[in-house]
């Protein structure tokens, strides 16, 4: 049994330990880079052993991991510790959690990588809310950025948030050993989130982050961590589509962090600036005098396969509330998706099937232009093969459906996600299916209507 298979077995339909055991056993012929992108699922299907006598296999296998792993520990450590706040299985992960914490101890000796660094992120995090919450009693801006940057300063339990009394891993990214926090602003959006940069120190330029206080980031955790799935599964089938899966972490149901993507701008802001012509702006950061368009061929060819990478997984996804200030292109012609609170369902009337704006399509030479017809190949392509591994994708989803997440608490999304993947189709049906849904969303009117009411509904909020 393959381990996508052996991920079914671990949901709340088969509750024999036996049966769970197996799946653990073929989960043994991972590599602890493809766990990762599994963790955590195998997180929430802990709570499906909870009233089993004999003990947990799984919870044994990725406690195990977490010890020779620090990227897996780093991650268990705030899997288990969101799953605290679960309403029903709050108390099960909150032993799970203590666990963990005391198998730790036992590797104080790790240094960056033991127990008392992972506390001690935690703690930090603890002081950056204080923060926020301290700056959200503050009504003038120019008085709220001075504060902002004056209380970063200030003494706390670990040193001051400038200037950590030891280096400590990123908990978005444990990778990046950081030393400090640089405050950079405070949005004006009504959750008021704080752009920061941790000073790493294996990072000349640091590592941008944006702290949210306020918003359940779980769900664009997951969406972000299938994306990142799909980009590796496309990868292995050497189809390199010039994804940005930037990382997500919530670390609490009401807190967490996304890693700021440098050098990009929403479609909306790019429209306004280059006469509504992506090209001008593809142009005046990547200039080519000698190419046909006068933009360097690699920029091009970036901006045509992110484009079908993110037309191909949204519409697998049933990412909704799609609009052209969630559609960011970087200055290097990688375009990405942001804001994923709304899967399986749209706000908008009538809304395309696949995320494909004109304004998109106009950058690729307009619907008869050879880049255009690249991206219709390259969407086909990435279609078919993740149709070859949509068990492992419905399985991971599967697994979520008891997560207390909006948009995954119930069979609806996962139905809706199985559905995108048509499988009583052959690839050849498929593919052809699929090009006629983007042709559907390339010639829909409507779809441009309601994304000038949005624009105009900004332009209102912010006044």
């Amino acid at each position: 049994m393959t381990v996508s298979d052996a991920l079914e077995l671990l949901s709340k339909h088969f509750t024999h330990h036996v049966v769970r055991d197996y799946a653990v056993s073929r989960l043994q012929d991972s590599s602890n880079e493809e766990l990762l992108h599994y963790l955590l699922q195998l997180v929430q299907a802990l709570r499906y052993e909870s009233e089993e006598s004999q003990e947990s296999k799984l919870a044994e296998f990725i406690f195990q991991k977490s010890m020779e792993d620090f990227n897996i520990r780093n991650f268990m450590y705030w899997y288990l510790k969101v799953e605290c706040e679960d309403p029903k299985y709050g108390s099960f992960y909150l032993k799970k959690f203590t666990e963990f914490k005391t198998r730790l101890m036992s590797r104080e000796n790790d240094g960056l990588l033991g127990i008392s660094a992972l506390l001690q992120s935690d703690d930090t995090l603890k002081e950056l809310t204080q923060v926020d919450k301290e700056m959200r009693q503050i009504r003038n801006r120019k008085e709220k950025l001075q504060k902002f940057h004056d209380v970063m300063q200030a003494t706390g339990s670990h040193g001051t948030l400038a200037d950590f009394k030891r280096k400590l891993p990123l908990p978005l990214d444990p990778n990046v050993i950081t030393y400090g926090i640089e405050p950079i602003t405070i949005f004006t959006s009504s959750a008021e989130p704080l752009m920061i940069k941790f000073k790493a120190a294996n990072r000349d330029d640091g590592y941008l982050v944006i702290y949210k206080n306020g918003d359940d980031l779980r769900q664009d955790q997951i969406i972000v961590q299938l994306i990142s799935l799909m980009d590796e599964l496309l990868r292995k089938e050497s189809l390199d589509l010039k994804m940005t899966p930037y990382k997500v972490l919530a670390t609490s149901t009401k807190e967490g962090m996304l890693q700021c993507v440098r050098d990009c701008s929403p479609i909306t802001k790019i429209l306004a600036e280059h006469n509504g012509d992506i090209l001008n702006f593809l142009k005046q950061h990547n200039p080519s005098p000698e190419s046909p368009l006068g933009i360097s061929p690699q920029a091009l060819d970036t901006f045509v396969r992110s484009c079908a990478g993110y037309c191909v997984v949204t519409f697998i996804l049933c990412v909704g509330d799609r609009h052209l200030d969630n559609l960011l292109i970087t200055t290097s012609g990688h375009l990405f998706h942001i804001d994923f609170g709304f899967i399986g369902r749209d706000p908008k009337l009538y809304p395309p099937p696949m995320k494909l704006c004109s304004e998109m399509v106009d950058a690729m030479g307009g619907e008869n232009g050879k880049d255009f017809v690249y991206f219709k190949q390259f969407c086909v392509e990435a279609y078919n093969i993740l149709r070859k591994n949509a068990n492992l994708i419905l399985n991971l989803v599967s697994l979520m459906t008891d997560a207390n997440i909006q948009d995954f608490a119930n069979q609806k999304a996962l139905l809706q996600i199985q559905e995108k993947f048509q499988l009583d189709k052959n690839d050849e049906e498929a593919g052809r299916n699929l090009q006629e849904l983007m042709q559907a969303s390339v010639t829909a009117l409507f779809p441009r209507f309601t994304e000038k009411i949005h624009k105009w509904k900004q332009y209102w909020d912010n006044r």
